[in-house]
């Protein structure tokens, strides 16, 4: 209480701030978040400002090599780290973030959420309320839903696309850098996650797979869809969300479906829109990469067979076949009638998704990085 009356005192001044910006994402260095910082080192703003990284341990990063970075553990210990992060926490000219809210201390201090993604499932524990000078989105259309979801006055929203995506425009060898060249067709699956690492063991949203993956609960699924995949000489690449509990997750190792990790695509080079932008279409269901993945013009599968469960737990943003546009997929059959059409260049929905990209995606040019960039360089001063 004391300390709010004295913050509340101070913020009629100016309060003094340092020369430190704070940065997060989820995974750590990544996203939106890890595309922009990127650009600032290359702009050489950390040689005017320190730059602060939130991390699950810094230990992992003693050896990182780059001038004026530093890192500090989400939950410090010790007193002399806790008060590092105290003074970081409260007193860097800037905080930019995307996963875990960073609520602004001063008046003068900049907050700027770059956001992990736009709205299809509603909001759980995740509103920011007014807390932050300014909210990136992609596109206007969804504005006002992801400002109702957060409970964020829309003035604080600046349409500026998401610096992530820039990279679909390019090829970057990703498919060659993991080992995944020499296939007719490769297939992301990319589905949200239906119970959260940090979730109560007892809650969840929509059904329970034992893979984590839709429609395929046992081998026989597995060995269905893979055997057609090799037929066919196709891939499909099983990346689950790295909010996704995978503790109690069963693996099914088959030749033409292979399961990718964050970590095992780092230490191979590749980053997930890396591989994103050299694959033939995406699996997904109620995950943003939805709308990023508009951008390439390439099929969408909409795996929803728990629609029905997943809208009475978590909860949809909005009336989901309304604004979410691709080929509906319910049942395993479906699921193989989709790789056919990839696999044939056959695209039934395309007319519609080309409706939803117009619709909700403001940048097509590849270039929000350094829209992003530039506007933070702008409020910064």
């Amino acid at each position: 209480m004391l300390l709010e009356r004295i913050k509340h005192l101070l913020n009629m001044f100016r309060v003094p701030l340092c020369r430190s910006i704070v940065f997060e994402s989820h995974p750590e260095m990544s996203g939106n978040v890890g595309t922009v910082y990127n650009e600032l080192i290359k702009r050489g703003l950390n040689k005017k400002y320190k730059f602060v990284w939130r991390v699950e341990d810094k230990e992992k990063y003693r050896n990182f090599n780059a001038s004026s970075v530093s890192f500090v553990d989400y939950k410090p210990k010790g007193i002399v780290e806790k008060i590092r992060w105290f003074f970081y926490r409260w007193f860097s000219k800037a905080l930019i973030f995307e996963n875990r809210l960073c609520e602004k201390k001063w008046k003068n201090q900049l907050a700027i959420n770059l956001m992990h993604g736009m709205p299809i499932k509603a909001n759980r524990d995740y509103v920011a309320h007014d807390t932050c000078d300014y909210i990136v989105s992609s596109g206007e259309g969804l504005n006002g839903i992801l400002a109702r979801e957060m409970d964020i006055p829309l003035k604080r929203f600046v349409t500026l696309g998401y610096p992530r995506t820039d990279v679909l425009g390019e090829k970057t060898g990703s498919l060659e850098k993991l080992g995944i060249d020499g296939f007719n067709k490769v297939i992301v699956w990319m589905p949200t996650y239906r119970k959260h690492v940090t979730w109560d063991k007892h809650f969840h949203e929509g059904t329970q797979y034992p893979s984590g993956v839709p429609l395929l609960t046992e081998s026989e699924s597995f060995v269905k869809l893979n055997e057609h995949l090799r037929e066919n000489g196709c891939l499909l690449v099983i990346k689950l969300h790295p909010a996704q509990d995978m503790s109690t997750l069963s693996e099914h190792p088959e030749s033409n479906i292979i399961f990718l990790s964050d970590k095992t695509m780092n230490e191979k080079g590749s980053g997930v829109y890396e591989l994103l932008a050299e694959s033939d279409a995406l699996l997904t269901d109620y995950s943003s990469v939805y709308y990023d993945y508009l951008l390439t013009d390439k099929p969408i599968g909409l795996v929803i067979d728990d629609i029905e469960e997943y809208a009475a737990n978590r909860g949809l943003a909005f009336e989901y076949k309304d604004y979410v546009k691709g080929d509906y997929i319910y049942t395993l059959e479906e699921l193989i009638d989709f790789t056919d059409c990839v696999r044939d260049n056959r695209d039934p929905a395309e007319e519609e998704r080309l409706w939803a990209k117009e619709k909700w995606c403001d940048f097509t040019d590849f270039k929000s990085t350094q829209r992003v960039a530039d506007f933070i360089l702008e409020k910064l001063g």
